[in-house]
């Protein structure tokens, strides 16, 4: 028997870990509180695993082994046309290039803008890290968090934070610089909106989804944000997510 884990929030995921671990949040709870990790690693700075394995060992041992990971929601963090509802789904990198530069060049700041952006659409982008990333399917994606508060804290958790500014608009807007010394970055920080992008999948590795979730939940009860423990995501090497398995659409504020 499995779980969907949800860590949209701090109450949402220690109801399900609690749910996966067959107790009630209290014990959850009490078992969290129950560890200071900092103080541990102090006492023995050479234990050979990480903090997130170590809390994980420690809640099996006081609760028993979870169930298993069926599924999980995640949130893929962008910026996009306000009218864009993913009908598509969300595209790997190397399928969502040519939509990209159709939204940037539909919402340039002018029509010969537009149409520079429009030819670099069969062309490819005057750029390295563009071509580095488009040229390999490890940086693909789509990547998404598991804890949403991982997307909104970025400075804390060590997050790149794509809805500030995705790192193929990212790309077009330094080679646009390079090539025509002007700088997009202020008018498509203005007209696109930042989101994030919930949905459903299984996990890539179920045992580090539950440790990321514990490690959240690990400075929730604390009354904490969440730090770079917390920083696990999925990455769909390359397939998209389909748009029934989105289950919201979420304006950052």
């Amino acid at each position: 028997m499995g779980f969907i884990l949800d860590c949209s929030g701090r109450d949402s995921a220690l109801i399900t870990l609690s749910q996966g671990y067959g107790c009630t949040v209290s014990e959850l709870e009490k078992v969290l509180l129950g560890i200071d990790l900092e103080e541990v690693f102090k006492a023995d700075p050479y234990i050979p695993i990480s903090a997130n394995q170590l809390l994980f060992e420690h809640t099996g041992s006081l609760l028993g082994e979870p169930d298993q990971v069926t599924s999980a929601v995640w949130f893929h963090g962008t910026r996009t046309a306000a009218n864009n509802q993913f009908l598509e789904g969300i595209l790997p990198l190397n399928v969502a290039f040519p939509a990209v530069i159709s939204m940037l060049a539909d919402v340039a700041p002018s029509i010969q803008v537009g149409r520079r952006l429009s030819d670099w659409a069969k062309s490819g982008v005057p750029d390295r890290m563009f071509m580095e990333r488009h040229g390999s399917s490890l940086h693909w994606g789509p990547y998404a968090s598991l804890v949403r508060e991982v997307q909104l804290n970025n400075e804390g958790t060590r997050h790149h934070n794509y809805s500030a500014m995705p790192e193929l608009v990212e790309d077009v807007c330094n080679a646009y610089l390079d090539l025509y010394d002007t700088d997009l970055k202020p008018h498509y920080s203005a007209v696109l909106k930042p989101r994030l992008i919930w949905f459903t999948a299984p996990p890539n590795s179920p045992q580090r989804c539950i440790e990321a979730a514990l490690a959240y939940a690990y400075m929730a009860v604390r009354h904490l944000p969440p730090d770079s423990c917390s920083n696990w995501g999925i990455d769909r090497d390359g397939i998209a997510v389909p748009f029934e398995d989105i289950i919201r659409i979420e304006d950052v504020l």
